[in-house]
């Protein structure tokens, strides 16, 4: 036997990602013959860009887990740069994957360049890898998203403005444009931007139809001033590359809808109206019994207006007495004997300024988790009757609608 020795090929001496990609593809693919559906035709998977490839991956994991795995307790999926050789629009669709693959298993790791998705991940830890300027060594700053502004804040004065001062800057940048290049694609997507997590609850439910058929995305970005840096971040690109590049009227394009709270740290900026019927932003405001969805700059800017005030009165009074054995209360305020209407409920209610506290006290409570535990009960409980849709829900609808 000493006659016999084993050559190893020079080109996989180093196991490369491309090398794996490639062994998991050949022999999962191989075997399977899987085409993707375009149309009427079909691609074999092998014949797909790298790009395409890894995104045929990703998602044929996510099925693979959803539909024929009882649990993903005991598995942990890592992926190198997903948003590699994809177009910058599909980005935020493939992490969008990815967030959806880590509720079904352990923990999902990924190493990425692209900061699309800081402001729209809320529960991930990210480890910011950089370089020491005054030694070869390499600093590692892990940061929890559910307040990485604050965190990378923090970190910038402590370190006296040396890092990472880009993230922020380069996470809004990448998910905007990523945003503006779908909105332009030959199918493009249509998006609403909101401030919190729980307003993301009630629209998934409210605009299911557009979401299964015209694209529609919905992201809470935290805050109003970051809906206003992301307004800004959108209307120049889209300004420059509707006057400089030319973008045919006859061009079938995505709309962003942008819409914020009226509240004490209110915000005030000069919106393009000359764009408004592809990115428009609002606020919501309660005035003369109805919710009102006016400019950023206009008035009325009082009284101060969240989505809990304006949603199906008869439905948030249902949803509320779900709660009443826990937060005792909450029954001095809702008389099961009343018969609530379906108007907004900030006027279904009708509470004296007393009253609201308690209700503010309630949604403020466990740090505001109370807020998603109660849109995941109205959402739920909206199904058992056919409820009436606020008028400006309607009016966001429309606003899709319209050529």
């Amino acid at each position: 036997m000493d006659i016999y020795i084993k050559l190893q090929q020079k080109k996989n001496i180093n196991l490369r990602k491309s090398y794996m990609n490639n062994l998991i593809i050949n022999s999962f693919f191989n075997i399977r013959k899987l085409h993707k559906k375009t149309g009427d035709s079909a691609i074999e998977i092998a014949n797909l860009s790298s790009g395409e490839k890894q995104k045929a991956l990703i998602d044929i994991s996510h099925r693979l887990l959803k539909n024929h795995r009882k649990d993903g307790k005991n598995l942990i999926i890592a992926i190198d740069e997903p948003e590699s050789s994809l177009h910058i629009s599909a980005c935020f669709e493939q992490f969008r994957a990815l967030f959806d693959i880590s509720q079904d298993c352990r923990q999902v790791i990924f190493s990425s360049h692209w900061y699309g998705f800081l402001p729209i991940i809320s529960k991930a830890n990210v480890c910011i890898i950089s370089k020491n300027e005054n030694s070869n060594n390499h600093l590692f700053d892990l940061i929890d998203l559910v307040n990485y502004r604050e965190q990378i804040n923090h970190q910038i004065r402590y370190s006296k403005g040396k890092q990472p001062y880009h993230i922020n800057i380069k996470g809004t940048t990448d998910l905007s444009q990523s945003m503006i290049t779908s909105i332009i694609s030959d199918v493009p997507y249509n998006w609403i931007i909101y401030e919190g997590t729980s307003e993301k609850i009630y629209f998934e439910k409210y605009f299911e139809r557009e979401i299964k058929d015209n694209r529609l995305r919905i992201i809470p970005v935290g805050g109003a001033r970051k809906v206003k840096e992301l307004y800004r971040n959108l209307i120049n690109p889209y300004e420059d590359i509707k006057e400089n590049m030319g973008i045919s009227n006859d061009k079938e394009l995505g709309k962003i809808f942008l819409l914020t709270d009226t509240d004490s740290e209110f915000i005030d900026y000069e919106t393009l109206d000359k764009y408004e019927n592809v990115i428009r932003w609002r606020r919501i405001v309660n005035k003369e019994n109805r919710t009102q969805l006016v400019k950023i700059n206009s008035n009325p800017k009082s009284p101060e207006t969240e989505i809990e005030d304006c949603l199906n009165g008869k439905l948030f009074v249902k949803t509320i007495s779900e709660f009443k054995n826990e937060y005792e209360k909450l029954a001095d305020i809702i008389k099961c004997e009343n018969e609530y209407s379906e108007e907004i409920s900030s006027y279904a209610l009708d509470l004296r300024a007393s009253e609201k506290s308690i209700l503010k006290e309630f949604f403020d409570d466990k740090n505001g988790e109370n807020k998603i535990l109660f849109a995941e009960n109205y959402i739920k409980l909206m199904t058992e009757e056919n409820y009436i849709i606020p008028e400006w829900i309607n009016e966001i609808k429309e606003f899709f609608r319209e050529e």
